[in-house]
């Protein structure tokens, strides 16, 4: 125990790394659902189908983490 790193001998360095870890892959996702609604031009449904999720999974993961979703609607002028 005495030559193994802070981080794997307690708790708080255990969650620090988990912590990273969350923080590495959130950002992960955040960048490839970006890229993949671009690439849809911003269509959830075709965005969904091509990361291989659930729609519904799809809506929660964006607003987990705090993805915004541009207005699909368009505006029309009176």
């Amino acid at each position: 125990m005495a030559h193994l790193p802070e981080e794997l001998k307690g708790k708080q360095g255990g969650s620090e790394i988990e912590s990273g870890i969350r923080s590495a892959r959130d950002l992960l996702e955040i960048r490839t659902i970006q890229k993949v609604l671009q690439g849809t031009g911003n269509n959830p449904a075709e965005a969904s189908t091509k990361l291989g999720i659930h729609k519904s999974t799809f809506y929660r993961k964006i607003k987990k983490l705090g993805i915004p979703l541009p207005s699909s609607r368009k505006k029309t002028s009176m």
